[in-house]
Order: structure tokens, then C-alpha cells, then sequence
């Protein structure tokens, strides 16, 4: 095949001209003269232009730098599977040249183009680092218990639920999702959240995780760019039972083992057999502050006699068949004794 332009016998044309003339004539890589980098000297966040863009925490700077150029770099549209690569020469400690290769095809015919550019990196602070630095939130995450106090497990587990929330959502693209701040509140616990819609998704989690219903309000508290700014409040209420609170129900003695969405599972301290019941038929104790430890003194077939730590009188109570230790847990309730389970999920289930 011949080339209009230059004459040459070459295997392929492109529109006519071979390889060499046509990348000649045609730019088929734009690269910037200079490209700017800021990278956050918190989190390694790097900007380019106007948005923040994490970066993975093991990432090495130059593999940073590198993507940063690629991604700066304009193809030809008529270009196939292009291919780029870059060559990084340091000048000092904040610029770096880089000699940036295109390979591809262009109508069967192999290309080639390339050319330089300086990359300026600067240090300086992330829009998400300063607004933590500055304890900014959007939204606050008020968790409270019905008529009580929440307990130190459901802490524990809502910490977690939020850390691990936070954490999905932030590896999506949420930038704000995280918390500014947060401390115990009137018998529970404040999260200030950086994002509105962070916060709503958590709040669906420990809805659905503790038995929770959520209350959402909001407060006007300015204007940015034109446009009302609001600050939300996402009160969200545990139930009044928790697993290992006690109730009774007439005369019969009841440890809450589970919470579900439209009942409880209890455990009969007179029988030890597990069964359901509705909040609304159950009086609450109270929690693991009515636990007491007894002596075991003696024990046999139909049970055991332990040492009651308020009389001091040796009384029966029964307990598993297996249970050996000195100590017996109980609880107290219309002056008699019931064996409870140190963990109440494993407590043994009687036919």
C-alpha cells in the first residue's frame, strides 16, 4: 500500500496515509504542560482540580503521581485499546517530570505518540480532615432506650454497627462519612455525623439490628451558595426490653433472651423452658443490677441448696443438671431464689 503523503510501500493505511504521516498531522495524545497534585497530609488524599479523591492508605506516592498523570492525558477518539504508560524523572522533592507513552491502533494500523509533562505536587488539608479537624457535622444520631437506660452490650454493639456503616459507606465514595464527635447523653449515646444521608443509612441499620424505630428532624441553621442549610437529628429509641433484662408476668418470673421485631424469647426461671411473649403482657425488673451470687452448699436429684447472701439462710433453687461451680447466679424475686443464666442466649431449654 501506497502513502499519499510520502510515498511509502507500507502494510497499512490510514485514510490513505501510512502510520508515520497520519501520527504526524493528527495529535492523538494531549498532554498538559504542567499538572497540579495536592495531596492531604492527613489521610494522603489527592485533589486534582476542585475534588478530593481518596487514596488507598498503602498506596505509594509515586504509584499516586503516576495515575495522576495517566488520568491527566486526552486520547484521540479514533485510537483502540489504547495503551499509556509513564516514565517519572524527579527534579527536587515537589516536581516531577514524566514522559508519557500512547500505544494503540488506528484502523488495524499500529500508533505511537508521546510527550512530556511536569507534575507540581504541593501538601496541604482535605476538605474532610479540616471539617473533622473543625468538628463539623450535619447530623447528630441520638440513641436512647424506652423508659431505661442503654445497656453497656447495646453500646457495644451499636459502636460497632456505626464504625462498620461509616466505614462501607465511606469506601462507596462518602467522603463524609464519619464522626466528628461523640460521648454518652442522658442514659445513651450522641454521634455526630459529617453527612446528612451517612447518618440516615446507619440509623436504617441499628434500626433493624436493635429493634429500633427512628424519629428525624431538622433544623435550619443557614444558607450556603443561596440554597437553606439544615442540620438533622435522628433520635433512635431501643425498645424497652433488652436481651438479659427480666420481667414478670403475674406470678411467674421471665429472663429476656431475644428481641424480635413483634415479640420476645424469655426463659421461664421456674421451668427453664423458652418460650414467646408481647412486650405489652410483661412488666420490666430491671437488668443485670438484680443479679446476685450465692454460695452452693449442697445439692442432689431435685436440685440445690445455696446461701442466701442477703438472710443468710440456706435455701433451694433450681439449677442445670451440669452446673459445678461454687457460685450460683440469682435473682430475687417474691422473696424466693431463681438460678439464672450466666449467658442467657446458651441458657439450656427444658421439653
Amino acid at each position: 500500500m501506497i502513502c499519499v503523503d510520502c510515498g511509502a510501500d507500507v502494510e497499512h493505511l490510514i485514510g490513505g496515509s501510512c502510520p508515520s504521516c497520519f501520527t504526524s498531522k493528527t495529535p492523538l495524545l494531549d498532554v498538559p504542560e504542567v499538572i497540579d497534585l495536592e495531596l492531604c497530609s492527613h489521610c494522603g488524599a489527592k485533589r486534582v482540580g476542585s475534588h478530593w479523591h481518596d487514596v488507598p492508605p498503602d498506596a505509594p506516592e509515586e504509584w499516586v503521581r503516576e495515575e495522576v498523570v495517566l488520568q491527566s492525558l486526552g486520547v484521540h477518539a479514533e485510537v483502540q485499546n489504547p495503551m499509556l504508560s509513564s516514565v517519572e524523572t524527579p527534579q527536587d522533592e515537589r516536581h516531577f517530570v514524566h514522559e508519557v507513552t500512547l500505544r494503540g491502533r488506528v484502523e488495524e494500523a499500529p500508533v505511537e505518540a508521546g510527550g512530556k509533562t511536569l507534575l507540581r505536587r504541593a501538601r496541604g488539608i482535605c476538605d474532610r480532615c479540616s471539617r473533622i479537624a473543625g468538628g463539623y457535622y450535619a447530623a447528630i444520631i441520638q440513641l436512647r432506650a424506652t423508659d431505661r437506660d442503654v445497656t453497656a452490650k447495646e453500646l457495644e454493639r451499636a459502636h460497632r454497627l456505626v464504625a462498620e456503616d461509616l466505614s462501607r459507606q465511606l469506601d462507596g465514595g462518602n467522603r463524609f462519612s464519619f464522626i466528628s464527635k461523640e460521648g454518652a447523653m442522658h442514659g445513651g449515646w450522641d454521634y455526630y455525623i459529617g453527612d446528612i444521608d451517612a447518618a440516615r443509612n446507619v440509623c436504617r441499620t441499628l434500626k433493624g439490628r436493635l429493634a429500633a424505630t427512628i424519629h428525624e428532624s431538622a433544623k435550619l441553621v443557614g444558607r450556603r451558595e443561596g440554597e437553606d442549610v439544615y442540620r438533622v437529628t435522628f433520635l433512635v429509641r431501643i425498645r424497652l426490653f433488652a436481651p438479659g433484662d427480666y420481667a414478670r408476668q403475674g406470678d411467674r418470673l421471665f429472663a429476656v433472651t431475644a428481641v424480635h421485631p413483634k415479640s420476645l424469647q424469655v426463659l421461664d426461671l421456674e421451668t427453664h423452658q423458652r418460650t414467646r411473649a408481647h412486650e405489652s403482657d410483661l412488666q420490666r425488673l430491671g437488668g443485670a443490677e438484680l443479679v446476685e451470687e450465692a454460695t452452693l452448699v449442697t445439692r442432689d436429684a431435685s436440685g440445690a441448696q445455696v446461701v442466701d447472701p442477703q438472710t443468710y439462710r440456706t435455701v433451694d433453687v433450681l439449677v442445670p443438671d451440669d452446673w459445678s461451680a461454687d457460685m450460683v447466679p440469682v435473682i430475687r424475686f417474691e422473696e424466693r431464689l431463681f438460678w439464672v443464666p450466666v449467658d442467657l442466649e446458651a441458657a439450656p431449654n427444658k421439653s
